[in-house]
């Protein structure tokens, strides 16, 4: 049992509570002082320890649904599309269109691989295992697809710089997609971080409880 367990542990026994050092706390920090005090204490810090309003989840996935089937055209549509006009604007790098083609869908199939991973972290959610190593997996892939498509989309910047043709609008669309991924990729480690730390706490809840 860990030493924050212990604490709470000797609480809930009726025995005074004392820090780590063995030395009093003050009263107005013993409130909880039995098990249904301690759950309320869990739920206050734990708001997800219920689960989430259905309708709430129900919305988030269909939106994540509408934004799949997007991506999904546009993988089917809009690159092709964009690819052809562009290989006839410009004739001299044409022969780049394949693989360019190739590097634009696989940016969206890592959005794609981001918004599956999402929605199985609203299944967690819904049944109150947010707080579970389980979770630490999906939001892993989450960083390792966001990393994958600021890696694809520096690659064709730096391509295209280096036997400059580069458009001003391409040019824009890489930075900035440089730029926003890894400003997500920060904030996924950042929130995974807390993750871990609520769950530790979870965990040490639960040893009282």
């Amino acid at each position: 049992m860990s030493a924050f367990a212990q604490v709470f542990t000797e609480g809930s026994l009726g025995g005074r509570w004392t820090e780590r050092g063995g030395e009093p706390i003050d009263n107005r920090y013993a409130l909880i002082d039995n098990r249904y005090e301690l759950i309320d204490y869990r739920y206050s810090i734990d708001p997800l320890g219920t689960p989430v309003n259905r309708r709430t989840i129900l919305a988030l996935r269909l939106a994540l649904g509408v934004v799949l089937l997007g991506t999904l055209f546009v993988q089917a549509l809009i690159i092709p599309l964009l690819a052809s006009e562009a290989a006839r604007e410009a004739p001299e790098v044409a022969h780049l269109r394949p693989g360019y083609m190739v590097g634009a869908i696989l940016v969206v199939l890592c959005v794609q691989v981001a918004i599956v991973c999402v929605w199985r972290l609203l299944g967690f959610v819904r049944s109150g295992s947010i707080f579970s190593p389980r979770a630490f997996a999906w939001v892993d892939r989450i960083t390792g697809s966001i990393w994958a498509a600021v890696l694809i989309l520096a690659g064709m910047f730096v391509h295209l710089s280096a036997i400059d043709a580069m458009p001003p609008a391409v040019f824009l669309f890489l930075v900035g997609g440089v730029v926003t991924g890894l400003c997500l990729a920060l904030l996924v480690v950042v929130m995974r971080a807390l993750l871990v730390r609520a769950t530790q706490l979870e965990a040490d809840l639960s040893e009282v409880i």
